[in-house]
This record gives C-alpha cells, sequence and structure tokens, in this order.
C-alpha cells in the first residue's frame, strides 16, 4: 500500500545531482526582487525595445553567476531558449565560442554537424549565428555571457563580428564585474543597443532571510553577520558559515569580531590585481577613504607610474568620487584589515600620515578661509566617535539629492509630513563601527520619531527663513524620502523661534544682551537652529548617512548649531557623538509626553572650529594628537558632562557594581551598559575602567544637563 507513493516521490524527484543542486540553489536565492522583474519585462517587451544588450555588472562576489542562473529559469518559464557561455572556459579562440553556443541551442542536424572537423573561427561563427537565428526566427533566445572580464581582445570579435549577426529577437546578457566601456560607450550606436542593470548588496530583509536559511536565528547574531558583511552576499555567506549553529549558538557566544574567512575573502578582493606592484598599491590606497595620484604618491613616498595608477583606478571595487577615487566600502575594510596585521608597522606609518596630511589641509583651509568640509568629513571617518564611523560605511551608496523648499514646492512638503504621520512604524536602526566591529543597534518607536514633526511649521520656516531653511531628500525617482529643517536665526526669524514652541526653551535661557547680539541681517547670520532632520526609513543607511552629512555641512561650515530633538537615545546619542553639548537652563517639555527634552549647541565657529575637531576625534590630550585647541580658546569644564544614563551607569561603577550587576539594576542590557562605560571612558580619555571608577566619586552627584 506504501509503495506507490513511495514511487510517485522517487519519479518527482530530481533524476541527477546537477538537477539536485539547480533545485537547491533556487532554494537559496534570494532579494534581487527588482532585477528579476526587469529582466523578465525586457524578455516580453523585446519587440518594443531598442536595446538588445542588458549589461548585468557588479565588483565580485555579488552573485551575478546565481542571477543569471535564475534568468535561464525565467527565460525557461516563458517558451525562450537559454544559452550560457562561461568565458574562463574560452581560451582565447572565437572557435570555442561558437562551439559552447551550437552546443547549447544544437537541434538533431547540428548535433551530426559537432561530429565533424571543427571548422574555421569564420564559419563557426557563421553556424553558431545560423543556429540562433533559425531558433529566433520562432521563440525569443536569450544568450548570456559571464565572467566578461576575463573576454580579452575576443570583446572585439564579439562586438564586430559575432553580435551583429544574431536576429533582432535574440536578447544578450553580459554579465562582469565592470560597466561595458570604451567602444560599447563610445559608439553612439551600440550605446542605444545596451542597458545596464548593476547589482549591488543586499538589503537588510533580503539578507535576514538568506540567513535564516542557513540556520542563523537568532536575531542580534544575524544583525551583527549584517553589519560585519553590508550585506555583500559573498562575504554573508563565508560568515554564516563561520557562524554555522549550533546548541544554543548566539551573538554572545561569538567573539567581537568574526573572523569570515579572512584570508579568502583578501584573495578574492585581489584576483583582479595579480602582480605585487598593483597589490602594493590597493594595499596603500586601502588606508585613505578618498584618493588620487598625488595623494597615493606622497603617501608610499615615491612617484606612481600614471600606467599603474590607470590600472589600479579600473579595478572592479575602485569608483570614481568626488574627491577623486575610493574603494568598494567592503573591499576597502577587508584589505585595510589584511594590512593592517600583516604589516603593523607599514600600516601605521601609512595612516598617521594620512592623518597629518588631512589636520594640515584643513588647518590652511581655516586660515585662508576655504571650504574644508570634505577633509573634515574625512578626517572624521578616520578617527572620530564610533557613532559616526558608523555612518560613514555606506554614506557613498546614495544617489539622493537635496532640493530646496520655496513657495513653489511647500506643498510637497507638507505631503511629505502628512505621509509620515499616516504611516508610522517602529523602526530598528543598525550599524556598526568599521574600525573594531563594535555593533549599535537603536529602537525607534512609530509615535517617538514622529514627535517633531508633528511641531513643525513648514510654511512659516519658508517665508521667514527663506528658501534654504527647509529641503526635502530625494531619491533617484523623485520621491521625497527625508526633510531638513535648519532655520537661520536672524533679525526675520529670532522673534518667531524664540516664541515658537520646542526651540523658544534656548533662547528664552539666553541673557537679553546675548539675545539681542543675534539680532543681524540675514546676510551675517551665523547661527543656524535644527529643527529637525527626518527620514521617511530610518533603517535605511544611505538615509541616515544623508542627514550625517547634510549637518556635517552646516557644522563644518563654521556656525553656532541649536537642536533639541526629541528626549530618546537614538536622538541624545547621535548629537552627542558629532560633539553637541548640552545648553545648561534650556530643558523643556513642548514634545507632550516625552518627559524632559535638552538642548544641544555646537559652536564651530572661526578658531572653535580646531576646538571642536579635537573634541570629536578624541585628540585633545591623547597619544596622536591631530589637532590641539588654540591658546586663547574657553578651557574645558573640570569634570565631563555625561548624559542622565550616563550618570546612572556612573553612580554604581564607581560603587564597584559588575557591569551585569549594573544592567539589571537599572533594566538595560550588558551591551548597553558597555556602550555607556566606553562613552564616559572617551569624555574622561582614560583606557579602561578601573581608570574610570577612580576618576569617579563614590558618591556621585546627577549631573544631568
Amino acid at each position: 500500500m506504501n509503495a506507490a507513493p513511495e514511487d510517485e516521490r522517487r519519479h518527482d524527484a530530481p533524476d541527477t545531482i546537477g538537477e539536485r543542486l539547480d533545485r537547491l540553489r533556487g532554494d537559496d536565492f534570494v532579494g534581487r526582487t527588482f532585477e528579476l522583474r526587469f529582466f523578465e519585462d525586457y524578455l516580453t517587451r523585446l519587440p518594443e525595445r531598442t536595446e538588445r544588450i542588458v549589461n548585468v555588472h557588479g565588483t565580485g562576489g555579488m552573485g551575478k553567476t546565481v542571477l543569471l542562473e535564475r534568468f535561464r529559469a525565467i527565460a525557461v518559464r516563458f517558451g525562450a531558449r537559454f544559452a550560457l557561455v562561461d568565458l574562463r572556459d574560452v581560451s582565447g579562440d572565437p572557435g570555442h565560442i561558437a562551439a559552447i553556443v551550437r552546443s547549447q541551442t544544437a537541434d538533431a542536424d547540428a548535433a551530426e554537424a559537432d561530429d565533424a572537423p571543427a571548422a574555421p573561427a569564420g564559419q563557426a561563427a557563421d553556424a553558431a549565428a545560423a543556429a540562433l537565428n533559425r531558433i529566433a526566427a520562432s521563440r525569443r533566445v536569450v544568450l548570456a555571457f559571464d565572467h566578461y572580464e576575463e573576454v580579452g581582445p575576443l570583446d572585439a570579435w564579439l562586438r564586430e563580428t559575432f553580435l551583429p549577426k544574431l536576429h533582432a529577437n535574440v536578447l544578450v546578457v553580459i554579465a562582469g564585474r565592470y560597466p561595458l566601456e570604451g567602444p560599447w560607450r563610445l559608439s553612439p550606436a551600440w550605446r542605444k543597443l545596451v542597458v545596464a542593470l548593476p547589482v549591488s548588496e543586499w538589503s537588510y530583509d533580503d539578507a535576514k532571510t538568506y540567513l535564516t536559511r542557513c540556520g542563523v536565528t537568532d536575531e542580534p547574531l544575524a544583525d551583527r553577520l549584517w553589519m560585519q558583511t553590508l550585506g555583500h552576499p559573498l562575504s554573508l555567506s563565508m560568515a554564516a558559515s563561520a557562524a554555522a549553529p549550533g546548541a544554543g549558538r548566539s551573538a554572545a557566544s561569538l567573539p567581537e569580531r568574526l573572523d569570515v574567512r579572512f584570508e579568502e575573502l583578501v584573495r578574492h578582493w585581489l584576483r583582479e590585481a595579480p602582480d605585487d606592484e598593483l597589490r602594493d598599491l590597493v594595499m596603500a590606497a586601502s588606508v585613505p577613504r578618498t584618493f588620487h595620484q598625488e595623494s597615493l604618491s606622497a603617501l608610499i613616498g615615491r612617484p606612481i607610474a600614471p600606467s599603474l595608477f590607470e590600472r589600479l583606478v579600473r579595478l572592479s571595487f575602485v569608483e570614481r568620487s568626488a574627491g577623486g577615487w575610493h574603494m568598494h566600502e567592503l573591499a576597502r575594510e577587508t584589505v585595510r584589515q589584511s594590512f593592517r596585521e600583516r604589516l603593523p608597522d607599514r600600516f601605521a606609518e601609512y595612516r598617521a600620515s594620512t592623518i597629518r596630511s588631512l589636520r594640515d589641509r584643513i588647518t590652511a583651509a581655516l586660515r585662508d578661509g576655504r571650504d574644508m568640509s570634505r577633509e573634515a568629513a574625512e578626517l572624521l571617518g578616520h578617527i572620530g566617535n564610533p557613532i559616526v564611523r558608523a555612518h560613514f560605511r555606506h554614506s557613498r551608496a546614495s544617489r539622493n539629492y537635496w532640493e530646496t523648499v520655496g513657495p513653489h514646492n511647500v506643498a510637497d512638503a507638507e505631503a511629505y509630513v502628512r505621509r509620515r504621520l499616516s504611516r508610522a512604524r517602529d523602526f530598528n536602526i543598525r550599524c556598526s563601527d568599521p574600525e573594531t566591529g563594535e555593533p549599535f543597534r537603536f529602537a525607534l518607536a512609530a509615535g517617538h520619531s514622529l514627535l517633531a514633526l508633528t511641531r513643525l511649521p513648514i510654511r512659516e520656516l519658508v517665508e521667514r527663513g527663506g528658501e534654504q531653511a527647509v529641503t526635502l531628500l530625494r531619491n533617484p525617482d523623485g520621491e521625497a524620502v527625508g526633510l531638513v529643517a535648519i532655520v537661520p536665526v536672524h533679525e526675520g526669524t529670532l522673534d518667531f523661534l524664540a516664541q515658537a514652541p520646542v526651540s523658544r526653551a534656548y533662547f528664552r535661557a539666553l541673557p537679553p544682551q546675548r539675545l539681542q547680539a543675534l539680532r543681524k541681517p540675514p546676510r551675517d547670520s551665523d547661527v543656524r537652529y535644527l529643527y529637525i532632520a527626518d527620514a521617511d526609513d530610518y533603517e535605511r543607511e544611505e538615509l541616515r548617512s544623508d542627514l550625517v552629512r547634510l549637518k556635517l555641512e552646516h557644522m563644518l561650515g563654521g556656525a553656532l548649531l541649536i537642536a533639541s530633538p526629541p528626549p530618546f537615545p537614538y536622538y541624545e546619542e547621535g548629537h552627542l557623538s558629532l560633539g553637541f553639548e548640552p545648553v545648561p537652563g534650556a530643558e523643556h517639555t513642548d514634545y507632550d509626553g516625552a518627559g524632559p527634552a535638552p538642548t544641544y549647541a555646537l559652536d564651530t565657529r572661526g578658531e572653535r572650529m580646531l576646538a571642536f575637531l579635537a573634541r570629536v576625534t578624541g585628540s585633545s590630550g591623547g597619544a596622536f594628537p591631530a589637532f590641539a585647541a588654540p591658546a586663547d580658546a574657553e578651557p574645558p569644564s573640570e569634570e565631563p558632562v555625561l548624559t542622565p544614563r550616563e550618570s546612572e551607569v556612573a553612580a554604581l561603577l564607581a560603587q564597584g557594581f559588575t557591569n551585569a550587576d549594573i544592567a539589571a539594576a537599572l533594566y538595560m542590557s550588558v551591551p548597553t551598559v558597555k556602550k555607556h562605560v566606553k562613552a564616559m571612558l572617551q569624555k574622561y580619555g582614560l583606557k579602561n575602567r578601573t581608570q574610570l571608577a577612580k576618576a569617579l566619586p563614590p558618591s556621585r552627584p546627577d549631573r544631568s544637563p
């Protein structure tokens, strides 16, 4: 009675190991929804399209080969014939490509012809094109080329001889590490036939789905793997293997930074750099965040030949940026870590040289009155606060743009606010410090992220503050995905800000003479009130980075910035990490039901910029003094100002409580206690917990700002 179902199951099961592999690969495939729909749309609407070549490109490890297999499944589902040529299997002979194409598209007659002696390359190409065209006359054909970076001189043969022979019912897919360049882009005709399909890292949701399928179900562990790999598919696969699930396997059972088959990953990135000379240059280029030929030459202490630099910038994981070139962030971190471990003295020398160069350029720019925001932002990425460094990891991935709000588009800003208020949701914000691997996680409740929006008088801010007061962040499709209001304080805005909820707390705390000094003409204003910096999805790293970068532009432009965000840890730690300090006497309860909210200030005007940079880089009095505060700068307070939560932790730490004891007493997690202890160590300029306990008085009074 049971034999028939078993036979039935046997019949339905894959017949070969290869078929079983294909099924398992399909089960493991996650994400790439846009790419799959893109390909399906091009395939099904091919007659309506001008383009006939889809160029799938992305740096190594992005899963391009796996994506091509999904393209095959889509083609089969729609009745199209699919042929794949792996250019690693082609030894520079056009006849090999032709033979592979014919073997995958052969009918009975063509199969017999394969037994005949090999034809000359030209004839073989004609025969392969004819075989494809016979099929294309009645159905669509997809011809895919994988690992196109290996094509070599066959690129010209394919472009000039083979592809032009193909029927218009053939869709060509070219996948490789690099976008098609050279003649493909220089020829207007070829340019119109090619459509680019770049592939990038997985989103957090896709990465979490993949990890769940790998058996990683512990959410903190999944978060750590995601933050350490930035969603890079190959790296995440290696990380999942390194964190193979076992009985009770969780984030707490693993070391602070996973060794994700580190050397294997380095070899993967450096496969494109076969000789030692180029590899040495890649190592050097991993130290600065951005570089150009002159800066790298200065870094290594010798001139770099133009031909060698050209080879460097043509690597698939090197991209052009506003300040020169930069490495893909995960490739940079991977190579940089290898450099630091293999050659620690040379790495330290290069890093110190990079920081000195940035320091000198910033100091010169301040002296000459030139903009130095780019250099200062890069310095913060090197030695700034860990939370700031964490925000910089994905910042270059953003293709969003800022649009000033005026009477012509103020309705768009109001529509953004209405949409945010109607679609409120909780956010779990995850990021990690690329230097140490330290994770940061913030829970931002739906109501918390909306408090500032409910108090935002957009039209009044635009009318009084001008078109620079409110800006919208738009994605490449033009949709508003963020909003920032930074209002200049001058004679036209002061009375309004001094009366408006939230902002009034700061101005009421000022003595009359300081308040009167703010009544300047708009052109002379150097004070800004940061009303809000909001994103519609705080879990997207590029949106958070966009907000941080806009704040940095104002901070590094030399201004007094005032802000009073809702009183929650995400906003509090974000402002403190950027160098803001609490303003005594400017607390308020204008955020209904949210408790007392502090007001923060940051002054970077004139020589205060150096003091600010020294503070946020932790370099004042440290082992590597990047900046020294000017002689006439105000001396620091006798005792660092701690946040309310840090004060509570400090009081128990000074009494000898362990981190676990403190966590239990204050109803917080042990990692959160560690985070507060680390922040206090930085503020006190100390190295360890023992030194901090000695520096704190046994019975510490509350120093809430």
